[in-house]
């Protein structure tokens, strides 16, 4: 029996009112976009579908509990249940006395939403669990491959529509922002899709969280405080657009819209197939007081900017959002892939998302070398000067076109197998933002054309692959037809979004800013890149801020990052049209369309929760994209980073410059100092060496087995039966009937 219900919302004058002037109403929130509905305008037709199976394919069956309200999808492969609320949990318990223990209202919430709280002016979080399934207030409708479920807020006055479907190898969990209705005083902006559905109950044996912090962590399953601890990180990377206060510590980013869990011998993928831009990756876990670990996806629909709290502000936070009066129109869609067997880990995960990637024609077939060493050279930098006592800006050479040849010479002696060498900071204005790409030609004080054709020429000649890099979105100064007045990003307000500078020390802004390209314009900036490049015969062009870099533009109408990732993709596409395309510390979008990736991440970010770095992103794409590791000689542990390279196959990397002035030592790239070729020239070779051999012995394979053993020595298998041993620990350990020297390796003989 169909029935229809209808619910009204108090809207009120004066919390409107309030809304709009905390909301911003720039020019780039055109009124084609879509906001949130209203919460007391809306009827639904309600199906009351009953308990059990509601549609089901060849692999999955997907069924509804009428009484507890949530969902579950069986693999009929497996037996394997999976849901929105953990299968453990669904089995009721009992205390000594006989009565039902409940859950945490967090592990029975198959939604949460985030809103805007206009008494505090700061977001605040409601449980579907205690505002929309204790109410009763859930409307059911049954779709073709699967159900829509409208869970109805009923005190803060939401609706979030959320479909579970089913596909032929997964099943999907969607949102459609456009659909969300609040009341126009607390208003949405954003939701957290079924944040238990990979949570395992603490301490759980044989099971693991992925979490696919830099590299790739796992996170354990075990209680440590009522508590717990609880937190996030974006995916792809921080919106860049919106303006930051404070500095906070240096993170490793998430480049892979991954998450997932394992227990026993099944396990579970979830893949962010629509709106990574606007997501992040939560974590909680260890709480004893819900009793379950889990990480899960949470999605902003709303774009917003940070401003200082205003006089009198009674909160505790040193800024507060701003928001646009506009939601996102792009889906927000998980799809899940379970997995058994041989196949319930990391490794397994690992290959479903490269044949997601594959099947979808986001990643490339077809095979990958790595270089012997990749080499990020450096050109020049900015520094203040002072003519007659008036101060200016000039250019001081860190490595000359004649001098790169050099040392390119010097590396060709030393150094077997290719090696690859990225110029950054030749153009115009050295390493610091100034013309879009450094105009797009190389800076004069760094040589002429006849040096710069000898460097070309050489490199051809022997086995070097030459890059130049473009930073096509940070500038300051007009040229190269791009306009500081007209093509900077904007802010929800419509002013120009600008890229803050800070001091290392206070973390507060340094005063230093650049404009960032309109998105309008990044192609036209990459035909340009491409241009320059050809035209003075280097081969290939290195995007690196641009593959790792995520900002909204609302002057493009582009809110909350929104098609970043796809734009960025078809860009780098447009450019190996033309020549060979290297980006750096690429997210997986970049990655995959590129020709080699430097400054690959091999650790995570080291946080309290995660127990062990895992090479996830290497497995992904090893085999099918080049790739080279941080530059060792700039690391805080050289040796961990070498040695994370021979475990994964990545090629060392280093960064390079002639000369390291004492300038230097006073300016921003002060951390640079030890790039200096000088210092490297008589031990380099000495230290790549090894590590290069290893990597030649792995080249074009893939990865298809990775442990950490107990002892914590790590081990890898490749393709072509190349088995490698990395300890990074203080002691021997025993690999194969051979001892693995500390913080050494052993390669095991394949047969290719």
């Amino acid at each position: 029996m169909k029935r229809s219900i209808s619910f009204f919302g108090k809207g009120l004058a004066l919390g409107a009112a309030f809304c709009l002037l905390l909301t911003g109403c720039g020019k780039g929130a055109t009124a084609d976009r879509p906001n949130t509905l209203r919460y007391g305008e809306l009827s639904f037709v309600d199906h009351a579908v009953e308990t059990g199976t509601v549609c089901e394919n060849a692999r999955y069956s997907l069924s509804w509990d009428a009484e507890t309200m949530q969902v579950s999808i069986t693999d009929k492969t497996t037996g394997a249940v999976y849901g929105t609320t953990p299968a453990a949990a669904r089995t009721p318990r009992q205390d000594a006395e006989g009565n039902v223990i409940a859950n945490n209202p967090q592990v029975d919430s198959p939604v949460i939403v985030t809103y805007y709280d206009k008494k505090t002016l700061m977001e605040s979080t409601a449980l579907a669990k205690t505002e929309a399934i204790d109410d009763d207030a859930v409307v059911t409708q049954r779709m073709k491959t699967g159900l829509r479920v409208i869970y109805r807020f009923t005190l803060s006055e939401f609706t979030v529509p959320v479909e579970y479907t089913l596909s032929d190898d997964c099943f999907n969990i969607t949102v459609h922002p456009e659909q969300i209705s609040d009341n126009g005083v607390n208003y949405v902006t954003g939701v957290s899709l079924a944040p238990f559905l990979c949570g395992l109950q603490n301490g759980a044996s044989d099971s693991y969280l992925f979490y696919p912090d830099g590299c790739g962590a796992l996170i354990r399953p075990t209680a440590y405080s009522q508590t717990g601890s609880q937190g996030k990180a974006h995916v792809y990377g921080e919106d860049q657009t919106v303006y930051a206060y404070h500095m906070v510590s240096y993170t490793r980013q998430i480049h892979l819209p991954v998450f997932g869990s394992k227990q026993g011998s099944n396990a579970v993928l979830g893949v962010i197939t629509s709106g990574a831009e606007q997501a992040s990756i939560e974590w909680n876990v260890g709480s004893k007081t819900i009793g379950y670990s889990s990480v899960y996806p949470s999605f902003r629909i709303r774009g917003y900017n940070l401003i200082e709290a205003p006089e009198g502000y009674a909160g505790t936070a040193f800024e507060v959002p701003v928001f646009d009066n506009f939601v996102t129109e792009t889906p927000l869609r998980v799809s899940y892939y379970t997995l058994s067997g041989d196949d319930a880990n990391y490794i397994g995960m690992a290959n479903t998302y490269r044949d997601y990637l594959l099947q979808n024609e986001l990643l490339d077939k077809g095979e990958s070398t790595e270089p012997a060493l990749a080499v990020r050279m450096l050109g020049a930098a900015q520094k203040r000067a002072y003519t007659f006592g008036v101060p200016h800006t000039v250019l001081e050479p860190l490595t000359t076109l004649k001098q790169a040849r050099s040392i390119a010479e010097a590396l060709r002696g030393t150094v077997d197998g290719n090696i690859l060498i990225d110029l950054v900071g030749f153009g115009r204005s050295g390493l610091d933002p100034g013309r879009v790409g450094g105009g797009f030609t190389l800076a004069s004080a760094l040589g002429g054309k006849r040096d710069a054709r000898a460097l070309t020429d050489y490199c051809a000649q022997n086995d070097i692959s030459l890059f130049l890099d473009f930073d096509l979105i940070a500038f300051s100064d007009s040229g190269g037809g791009f306009s500081a007045l007209r093509d900077g990003a904007k802010i929800p307000s419509g002013q120009t979004a600008y890229l803050t500078g800070y001091d290392t020390v206070t973390r507060k802004p340094s005063g230093v800013r650049y404009e960032m390209l309109t998105r309008d314009r990044l192609a036209d900036a990459v035909e340009k890149a491409v241009a320059a490049a050809t035209k003075r015969t280097i081969p290939g062009v290195s995007f690196g801020s641009l593959s790792n870099t995520m900002y909204s533009d609302y002057g493009s109408n582009l809110p909350l990052t929104e098609q970043m990732a796809t734009q960025t993709a078809a860009l780098l596409r447009q450019a190996d049209e033309s020549a060979s395309v290297c980006s750096v510390t690429a997210n997986g979008y970049a990655a995959a369309v590129s020709d080699h990736v430097l400054e690959v991440p091999v650790t995570s970010s080291n946080y309290d929760i995660l127990d062990c770095d895992i090479p996830f992103y290497q497995i992904v794409f090893k085999g099918y994209v080049s790739m080279s590791g941080p530059s060792f000689n700039l690391a805080a542990d050289a040796r961990q980073v070498l040695l994370r390279c021979v475990e994964s196959g990545i090629s060392p990397g280093c960064t390079l410059l002639e000369d390291a002035g004492t300038e230097l030592l006073a300016s921003p790239y002060a951390a640079l100092y030890g790039a200096a070729f000088s210092g490297l020239r008589d031990s380099l070779a000495e230290t790549v060496g090894d590590v290069s051999k290893a990597v030649e012995r792995v080249a074009g394979a893939q990865i298809i087995s990775h442990t950490v053993e107990p002892s914590g020595l790590r081990v890898t298998d490749f393709s072509n039966g190349v088995r490698i041993a990395v300890n990074e620990t203080d002691a021997p350990l025993s690999f194969g009937g051979r001892s693995v020297a500390a913080h050494d390796f052993a390669v095991e003989e394949g047969t290719r």
